[in-house]
């Protein structure tokens, strides 16, 4: 039930549509998920709540103060409660943070992220990038108990951003990582047969189905390509493993 609690509410803060019909359509699921599930599912209730709590932008209006030479504008209104920032778009100077790694679901631990193995008992290196499976809150410290205290809400990470671990410590039910913006890593295709002839979508290194370059290498595409979070096979079906949605040639 919580899972697809989940993966409704998801699903439904995704669409293209204005915020206040969205957050019409959120309600009754989101209520239902902070009532059933968020006690075994912190982040994603905070997630949710912050969804809840914003208040599409306007402008300030203007507060005319009448005085002995005439009307004199001055502004008086307190603006509309902002959204929660993105995480990664405060530019070189972003702040680190504190990210849940994982989650309890019946009994099990949960990965909130693509790229390692959750363990209790083996905390990821450091460095390692990982790719968000869906919206987190980033926090200014872990938390201990089962409950975000929401004064310490930094940011939001987006579905799909990575972030490059720089500490980690365990938790109460939860594994934590501090993290900071990194790029993410994916998966091209070097080459492709065509009329029985190998053809390379790089340039920069000799590449044969035979011999890919070494690790390191720099390579430039000669056409836009897409770029994938895990191998393809030589069938693609659909796009749900894209890493980002081109590189483009250089």
């Amino acid at each position: 039930m919580c899972d697809r609690l989940r993966t409704t509410i998801l699903a439904t803060m995704e669409r293209k549509l204005p915020l206040e019909a969205k957050q019409a359509l959120l309600r009754k699921d989101v209520a239902d998920f902070d009532q059933t599930c968020g006690a075994r599912d912190p982040d994603a209730r905070a997630v949710f709540q912050a969804a809840m709590q914003e208040r599409p932008a306007t402008p300030k209006p203007r507060v005319h103060v009448a005085t002995a030479d005439g009307q004199l504008p001055s502004a008086a209104a307190s603006p509309a409660a902002q959204p929660t920032p993105l995480f990664g778009t405060a530019g070189p100077g972003q702040r680190a943070g504190w990210i849940a790694l994982s989650r309890q679901e019946a009994g099990a631990l949960v990965s909130n992220f693509e790229g390692y193995a959750v363990s209790e008992t083996s905390l990821l290196p450091i460095g390692t990038v990982l790719t968000a499976q869906w919206q987190l809150p980033v926090l200014t410290e872990p938390q201990r108990a089962t409950v975000n205290d929401a004064s310490r809400l930094q940011a939001m990470l987006p579905a799909r951003a990575c972030v490059r671990v720089l500490a980690t410590q365990p938790g109460t039910g939860r594994l934590w990582a501090q993290v900071a913006p990194a790029s993410c890593n994916g998966w091209v295709a070097l080459g492709w047969r065509e009329g029985g002839a190998w053809v390379a979508n790089f340039h920069g290194a000799a590449i044969s189905e035979t011999a890919p370059p070494p690790a390191g290498t720099v390579l430039s595409a000669e056409r836009q390509l897409p770029v994938w979070s895990e191998r393809r096979g030589q069938v693609i079906s659909g796009t749900h493993n894209l890493a980002s949605t081109l590189l483009l040639p250089r």
